[in-house]
C-alpha cells in the first residue's frame, strides 16, 4: 500500500510540476492580443490631431449658435474661425512632419474612419450654419469676412487632408483623397453662397 501511495504521490508531483511549467510560459490571450494590437496602433497621434480639429470646429459651431446677430458679437465667430485655421494648419504640419506620425498600416488607417467621418459631418453642419445666417452677416456687413474665413479654412483643411493622404497605405490613399474632395465641395458650397 505504501508503494502505491508513493507512486501516486510521485505522479501527482510530476503532474503539478508540468502544470507549473506550463503556467510559467507566456500564454496568448485575447486581452494580450488586443493590448499588443493597440500598442501597435500607428493612428493614435493622427487621431489626436483630428480630434483637436474636431474640437475647434465644434467651438466655431457653438459660436455661430450663440451669435446674437450684431457685428460686435460676430467677433467671437471670427476669433473661433481664426483659431480653427491655426489648429488645422498646425495639425497638418504635425501629421506631415512629426516623428510620432508614422506611415499607417491598413489596420491603423481603418481606425481613422469614424473620427474623419465625424469631422466631415461637423464641417458640413458648420458651413450650413453659415449659409443659413447669410442674411444676418450681410446685415452687419460681414459677408466678405465670412467668405475669407471659409476660404482660409478650406485651404487649411485641404493641406491637412494632403498630410493624411501622405501617411496612408497605398490601398487607402484613394479613399482618403475622396475625403479631401468632399471637404472641398462642402467649403465651395459655403464660399459660393457668400
Amino acid at each position: 500500500m505504501t508503494m502505491i501511495c508513493h507512486k501516486i504521490i510521485s505522479l501527482l508531483v510530476l503532474f503539478l510540476g508540468l502544470v507549473q511549467a506550463h503556467m510559467a510560459q507566456p500564454q496568448p490571450s485575447d486581452h494580450v492580443g488586443r493590448t499588443a494590437r493597440r500598442d501597435n496602433d500607428k493612428s493614435v497621434f493622427m487621431r489626436a490631431q483630428i480630434e483637436r480639429v474636431h474640437s475647434e470646429t465644434a467651438a466655431l459651431r457653438d459660436a455661430l449658435s450663440r451669435w446674437d446677430g450684431t457685428a460686435s458679437d460676430a467677433a467671437h465667430i471670427q476669433a473661433a474661425n481664426a483659431q480653427l485655421v491655426t489648429v488645422v494648419h498646425d495639425a497638418a504640419s504635425q501629421i506631415a512632419t512629426s516623428a510620432q506620425s508614422p506611415k499607417l498600416n491598413i489596420r491603423s488607417a481603418l481606425r481613422l474612419k469614424d473620427p474623419i467621418r465625424a469631422l466631415v459631418q461637423l464641417t458640413d453642419e458648420v458651413v450650413e450654419h453659415f449659409i443659413a445666417q447669410k442674411q444676418r452677416f450681410e446685415d452687419v456687413q460681414l459677408r466678405s469676412q465670412v467668405k475669407a474665413g471659409l476660404e482660409a479654412t478650406k485651404e487649411a483643411s485641404l493641406a491637412m487632408n494632403k498630410a493624411v493622404v501622405g501617411k496612408m497605405p497605398r490601398v487607402g490613399r484613394k479613399k482618403a483623397g475622396k475625403v479631401g474632395e468632399a471637404m472641398k465641395r462642402i467649403f465651395d458650397k459655403g464660399i459660393k453662397a457668400f
